[in-house]
């Protein structure tokens, strides 16, 4: 994969820098998956990085707040002398990266870059601010250590409506003329540095890769060889002797109610009261679900989900986390949304925290989103109509696990966390009905 470029009097190494792929990845997380606005405050992790750095730049280029970690005290010095960010702080000094965090970030957190995953990326949800984004664009901690997973708070990714997303550059090509011209104007007038560390020569690649996983590089890590390199002799038009080329080639380059509380007046329409705080072999004999099974009867949730979606899953709605995610999260395809509306599993045992695989979101660019129906009043009537209508048409059957009387509320909250009910709880109390979760 070539392509002839025009060095546009920027050194030749930018063109695998700021101008290539670390740039575009840096731009593109931020702009299309952390969508920043104005005074907004983004944090990023392993910001002297290859693209740390220049994510920070950009943040701060726009008019957010920007604070960035790293792994010394040279680093840090860098990062708030040299490229303009806000604070900076060195990870290795710090005890408890949540309070850390809450130290730097005492309003919250709208944005996290996140090169790093594990424990970094659970101290940044802790800390981020409702309808937080988490721009997933590595995970160096799992890459030096297989057990450094992630297990970050899903009741914070759902009750804070929080996203996050993995992502790869080669997905957005679309941005690339508005990068380069953005960037290139940005270069010319001195409002962005470029950190590169370079090696000479092809025997240098084994230590110099080595030493991007031991945090040893400053800015983009480039080798004076391969990635960069001049037509000496070409059959193909497209290239021509002495075009400048770049491209990848080898490994090398390699309740009370109060005024104000939110209630409405409601229409029965024909149907029980209940049906209004419900949904407006029974999966698959009365449902009509294609299939179904017993996650209890299973020893290997990963396996079973393989089993019952040999070409992947697109579409999760999780209203367990735990376990479940982690194994849906494996059999994602690429671009799998997971739609995260409850951890039923948290709920009842704390530890039983989702640690799914982030490199997977990452490579898969597999997007998790927590979210709360009142953020979606807009749709009421379409939904109404629609849910209605299959109704009258007998084309959608509600569940409901009816218990009667005020004395049986222990009992039915307590089976609620067993899974004892089938489809929606209710309790009934003097003709009325009140749900539970």
């Amino acid at each position: 994969m070539l392509r002839k470029f025009d060095p546009m009097g920027f050194p030749l190494s930018y063109q695998v820098g700021i101008l290539g792929f670390s740039g575009l990845t840096a731009y593109a997380g931020l702009f299309e998956i952390g969508k920043p606005k104005k005074g907004e405050k983004v944090f990023v992790s392993a910001a002297s990085g290859s693209v740390g750095h220049l994510v920070g730049q950009y943040a701060k280029l726009f008019g957010c707040y920007v604070v960035g970690s790293a792994g010394s005290k040279e680093k840090v010095t860098l990062l708030k002398d040299k490229l303009g960010f806000d604070d900076a702080f060195n990870y290795k000094e710090e005890t408890d990266l949540k309070a850390a965090l809450k130290r730097y970030f005492p309003d919250g957190i709208d944005i996290y870059f996140d090169n790093v995953g594990a424990e970094m990326q659970e101290a940044a949800i802790a800390n981020m601010n409702t309808y937080g984004r988490v721009a997933v664009c590595g995970v160096i901690s799992e890459y030096t250590d297989g057990k450094k997973r992630a297990a970050p708070e899903m009741l914070d990714v759902i009750y804070k409506r929080i996203k996050f997303q993995g992502f790869l550059a080669a997905d957005h090509l679309n941005l690339y003329q508005d990068f380069i011209s953005t960037t290139c104007n940005h270069l010319r007038s001195g409002a962005i540095y470029p950190l590169e560390d370079i090696s000479d020569g092809v025997e240098s690649i084994p230590s110099a890769f080595t030493g991007l996983f031991q945090g040893g590089n400053i800015g983009k890590k480039a080798i004076d060889a391969n990635g960069v390199a001049k037509v000496v002799v070409s059959a193909n038009p497209e290239f021509k002797r002495d075009d400048l080329v770049v491209g990848l080639i080898s490994w090398g380059e390699y309740e009370l109610v109060k005024g104000g509380a939110m209630i409405r007046r409601l229409e029965p329409m024909g149907f029980p009261l209940s049906y209004h705080v419900g949904i407006l072999a029974i999966l698959k004999e009365k449902l009509g679900f294609d299939d179904a099974f017993n996650y209890k009867e299973e020893t290997d949730l990963k396996a079973t989900l393989k089993r019952y979606f040999p070409d992947g899953i697109d579409v999760y709605f999780d209203n367990v986390g735990g376990e479940m995610l982690e194994a849906a999260v494996a059999n994602m395809n690429l671009f799998g949304r997971v739609a995260a509306c409850g951890v039923i599993s948290e709920c009842a045992d704390a530890s039983k925290r989702a640690v799914p695989n982030m490199i997977d979101i990452v490579y898969k660019r597999i997007k998790i989103q927590g979210f709360l129906s009142t953020d979606h009043f807009d749709l009421h009537q379409d939904f109404i109509s629609m849910t209605c209508d299959a109704l009258r048409a007998g084309k959608i059957q509600p569940l409901e696990d009816i218990s009667n009387g005020v004395d049986s509320i222990p009992s039915a909250f307590t089976g609620f966390f067993r899974g004892d009910n089938i489809g929606k709880k209710f309790v009934r109390i003097a003709g009325f009905y009140s749900s539970l979760p």
